[in-house]
This record gives C-alpha cells, sequence and structure tokens, in this order.
C-alpha cells in the first residue's frame, strides 16, 4: 500500500521540513501594523471598490 508523502512510515516521526527564515531579519523590529503594511502592500481590504452597474 502506498503511503501518502506527507504521512509517517511505519511510525518514524516525519524529518523537519523548514523553511529558510533567515534569522535577525530587519522585519523582526517592525511593528504588527508596519508588518501588516509591507505584506498587503499598503492595500486596504475594508475600501470599497466601486464597480460599473450590471443591470
Amino acid at each position: 500500500m502506498n503511503q501518502p508523502a506527507n504521512q509517517a512510515v511505519r511510525g518514524q516521526p516525519l524529518a523537519p521540513q523548514n523553511a529558510n527564515i533567515p534569522l535577525n531579519s530587519p522585519f523582526d523590529n517592525l511593528t504588527a501594523e508596519k508588518k501588516y503594511e509591507i505584506l498587503t502592500n499598503g492595500t486596504n481590504p475594508f475600501t470599497v471598490q466601486e464597480t460599473e452597474n450590471q443591470a
């Protein structure tokens, strides 16, 4: 029987799959608001987008 790639085989723990995250990144020193602004590229998800009426 084939095991899915993300499942442990025969009770062995999965090998860690770590992302390459740089330590002491300048991102760590930013406020939550600034991080959010950077991650969303300064866009505000709560602004109303006007669209043409399709009626």
